[in-house]
């Protein structure tokens, strides 16, 4: 099997500046969770890591990884940060897509962002010549 390759898109990339710009404490916990995805991909769980976001037609194959983790919520009463991601199914690449915080709006956050995490990681087989997803 060939390497994994992960892939950030601008959308995340932007948002994660501005954290480590605005709450450089909270991005040590972002950054330490994309860590442990990185390095156990599907055995990653929760409460970091959640597999299986129904709204997405990626459905078992997308993700969200979530922040701040509970032990430190209290420090972040603001905060409920979330990195939607989709992997192929034979984990031969990752799309990070959309990231945000969810806090003030709760679920109703995934229904927009969900959508455009479908779009970006098609439009990112596309342009990145990723192997697609099978039967697609």
């Amino acid at each position: 099997m060939a390497p994994t390759t992960d892939h950030f898109s601008n959308q995340f990339k932007t948002a994660a500046e501005r954290v480590v710009e605005t709450k450089p404490d909270l991005w040590d916990g972002v950054r330490e969770t994309l860590v442990y995805l990185r390095q156990f991909r599907r055995q990653a769980v929760a409460p970091d890591v959640r597999w299986g976001i129904a709204q997405s037609k990626f459905g078992a194959d997308c993700g969200e990884v979530r922040w701040p983790d509970p032990e430190i919520q209290a420090r972040h009463p603001t905060d409920a940060w979330r990195g939607l991601f989709v992997a192929r199914p034979d984990d031969d690449w990752y799309v990070f897509t959309i990231l945000g915080n969810k806090a003030g709006v709760g679920n109703a956050w995934h229904s927009d962002a969900v959508v455009k995490s479908d779009e970006i990681v098609a439009v990112a087989v596309e342009q990145l010549g990723l192997q697609p997803f099978p039967n697609s």
